[in-house]
């Protein structure tokens, strides 16, 4: 008891101490039970209490006790052997379990953590090794290493293909207003295409009265225009590299103008065949051989069909290969005869084409240059001047049939103002005011075969490079 008194009055002492001295709470420590004491610090910076500081106190006060018998002085009763001093009778586990009630509501989640540091990249691992290329072995297999695939490299060689049918000539006859073209395929059958004309309509002529005759219609109209301006000359200057050109007009008047000529170049090298069978130019090899290889066979034409409907005539086609080709042919309605209206000019129906119904004495020459072709001058109309045929007009007078020629392998299309792809054709009944010549357009209607020694085409007798 006066162990207790004095402890008692040590507590007290320091309680006043702390309240005095440092206006702060005081916590006092608690013991582990092992006679290590934990020292409590409060938050707000209060004053700190520990066991080993009480017990120094009681010391001094005249305590003579161990720490562990000063710890078991402060002790009090359990809440258990409370509940038994008030007269519970069950054991401490029993009673344990009366203290624990029923489940709590979940707590709210907490926070999200925050996000650790992503981790160092790992070393790069080696390289894997190459894998083994496919070979073509000895067998014409593919080979991965020393394994036969039993795959073939190149496939078995397909059947020959059946020959094809092609066009290898075409031919025209006229009888009237029909033309009949008649396509020779390669298996020695033939097919017509039938193209009705329309007739021509009359074409005015000059009597001797010096009027304009339709038929035998005398229109009343003097066929004396008034006359036109022409070229009289063109004159040329040449000053370095430019050419000056001057147009002197039948009327005197003259226009000008001038053409910038290039520098001419540095000829090229000239292709050759080596005798590796390639293109070499001057002492390089182009690698691309100067015969290519055999061609498939083609697609040629099985049939042609014809249907008409009134003046359209539609062709279909049909290919060896099944697929067909449908084109139409519009045929002309006959034409509108020219008249002159009252105004002095030629008028086609009711459209007046703003052309004087004039006459004039000159003439004009128009030549015909077949380009190796045969002129069809059965009509004697023509005068042979060389290798070419012209006729003379009255200037304005037209052409209404033009000549045809032929040429053994090739087609004529008809009479060009060149013999430039971009050169223009010239048609039946065109007015001619000034000397003209025109060419015959030809192309061929085959491959050229070379099967004798003097390297010329069996079909059309042309020279091939050897």
């Amino acid at each position: 008891m006066k162990k207790l008194n004095i402890l008692t009055f040590i507590v007290i002492a320091m309680l006043l101490i702390g309240v005095l001295v440092s206006c702060t709470p005081i916590d006092v420590g608690s013991s582990d039970g092992n006679g290590t004491t934990n020292d409590t610090t409060d938050n707000d910076s209060g004053i700190v209490l520990s066991f080993d500081t009480v017990y120094a106190y009681a010391k001094d006060a005249g305590y003579t006790g161990t720490m562990e018998e000063l710890v078991e002085m402060f002790k009090g009763d359990s809440a258990y052997e409370i509940a038994v001093a008030n007269g519970y009778t069950g054991t401490e586990a029993e009673w344990l379990a009366t203290l624990i009630g029923a489940a709590g509501k979940d707590g709210k989640d907490g926070l999200d953590g925050i996000n650790g540091k992503d981790g160092v990249n790992g070393e790069d691992g080696a390289n894997g090794l190459d894998g083994i290329t496919p070979h073509i072995g000895e067998n014409g297999n593919w080979w991965i290493g020393e394994t036969d695939t039993g795959v073939k490299a190149q496939g078995d060689k397909g059947e020959p293909g059946a020959d094809g049918k092609g066009v290898i000539n075409i031919s025209k006859k006229s009888s009237g207003l029909t033309d009949i073209y008649t396509l020779t395929y390669s298996d020695g059958t033939t097919y017509d295409i039938v193209i009705d004309n329309g007739t021509n309509g009359i074409t005015p002529h000059i009597e001797s009265n010096g009027n304009w005759y339709l038929g035998e219609n005398d229109t009343g109209v003097v066929a004396s225009g008034e006359d036109g301006v022409g070229i009289s000359g063109i004159s040329k200057t040449t000053e370095g590299l430019v050419d000056s050109y001057i147009i002197t007009y039948t009327n005197g008047t003259t226009y000008s103008f001038s053409l910038n000529n290039g520098i001419n170049g540095k000829n090229g090298l000239t292709p050759e065949i080596g005798t590796n069978g390639n293109w070499w130019i001057g002492e390089t090899d182009t690698g691309v051989k100067a015969q290519g290889d055999k061609g498939e066979t083609g697609n040629g034409i099985a049939s042609i069909d014809k249907a008409s409907t009134g003046l359209v005539d539609t062709y279909t086609i049909t290919y060896t290969n099944g697929e067909t080709f449908v084109f139409s042919i519009a045929n002309g309605v006959d034409g509108t005869t020219p008249h002159i209206g009252e105004n002095g000019n030629w008028w086609i129906g009711d459209f007046d084409t703003g052309v004087k119904a004039g006459y004039t004495s000159e003439k004009v020459t128009v030549t015909f240059h077949p380009n190796g072709a045969t002129f069809d001058n059965t009509s004697g109309l023509y005068v042979q001047v060389g290798e070419n045929f012209t006729i003379e007009l009255n200037k304005y007078d037209a052409i209404a049939n033009l000549p045809l020629v032929e040429k053994a392998g090739y087609v004529f299309e008809g009479w060009k103002t060149g013999n430039k792809v971009t050169d223009g054709y010239w048609i039946n009944g065109l007015s001619i005011s000034i000397d003209l010549n025109l060419y015959a357009s030809l192309w061929k209607n085959h491959n050229c075969i070379d099967n004798n020694s003097n390297h010329t085409c069996d079909v059309c007798n042309e020279q091939l490079s050897n």
